[in-house]
């Protein structure tokens, strides 16, 4: 990634860091998105413009710039700015100056200025194209990395939305769509109760669940390691949050204890295994 533009060295360089210096309201679509504020990156832009050119001292540009960090985002613009100026001891005709200045079009539109500077960076490369630089990173493959591959196939093309695919065939399938459902949910229900206790489970266990996973898949080595991810579309780091979900979900069972197991008879009630697990005992009175 290659930033462009004095907004971005600005960020990079740490002179900025709030994201509220870019932020404007506008209107909607039904309205051509009008602009309804002044980002604070502008209003910094064009008091040192004014400065510069000597429409504004240096003291009234530094209290006019904090008037302006202080307003909410979406109340900044050059009229308001100038109103709480007048009470701040900017002088009457220090703020004259300024409104002239701003109303014969001298407002500095950073934003605009960067964006047009990004068009033309896109252009030359487009037309001289050079090779990517080498990070200085290491780059780690997150889940969510791993999702947004997943995600953006449909729109580059080098990448089969497996997970589109399977969820499609399996709703074909009503039965099976319901069996997965059922499994899933335990899953999901036990990660997002980890999730909102802000626990993890430790490497020890983790290993546990990853022995179960190469006996159950019947992977042995590294080659039959990447044959499964290749045949299940899934990438290292998926495949670390499944064995984590997996873990986590076990985890929860275990802590369920009893009220656990009497969520389980009445699933397998449910699903019709209770009447085939009981049927050559006779319980006669003992049912509830």
């Amino acid at each position: 990634m290659t930033g462009v533009g004095a907004i971005y060295e600005a960020f990079r360089d740490g002179q900025l860091e709030d994201d509220d210096e870019v932020a404007v309201i506008h209107a909607g679509a039904e309205h051509g998105f009008r602009q309804g504020s002044d980002a604070m990156v502008n209003i910094r832009a064009t008091l040192r413009l004014a400065e510069a050119h000597v429409v504004i001292d240096s003291a009234a540009a530094r209290i006019l710039e904090s008037i302006a960090k202080r307003l909410f985002y979406a109340e900044r613009c050059y009229p308001r700015l100038l109103d709480l100026a007048a009470d701040s001891g900017v002088p009457t005709h220090a703020l004259g100056a300024f409104r002239d200045w701003i109303r014969q079009g001298h407002a500095v539109d950073q934003k605009r200025d960067d964006a047009i500077a990004l068009l033309h960076a896109i252009a030359a490369h487009v037309l001289t194209p050079r090779q990517a630089a080498a990070p200085l990173f290491h780059f780690e493959e997150s889940v969510y990395w791993e999702d947004f591959r997943r995600l953006s196939a449909g729109i580059t093309g080098h990448l089969v939305r497996a997970d589109s695919v399977v969820l499609e065939r399996l709703r074909a399938d009503e039965a099976a769509w319901k069996r997965a459902c059922s499994g899933a949910l335990g899953w999901y229900l036990a990660l997002e109760s980890i999730r909102a206790q802000g626990k993890d489970i430790s490497s020890a266990t983790l290993l546990d669940f990853s022995q179960e996973f190469c006996e159950s898949q019947g992977v042995k080595d590294s080659a039959d390691l990447d044959a499964w991810l290749e045949s299940n579309a899934c990438g290292r780091s998926r495949l670390d949050r499944i064995l984590r979900t997996r873990a986590l979900a076990e985890g929860v069972r275990i802590a369920g204890g009893a009220g656990f197991e009497a969520v389980l008879c009445d699933y397998v009630r449910w699903t019709g295994e209770f009447k085939t697990l009981i049927h050559d005992r006779d319980f006669g009175a003992l049912v509830e």
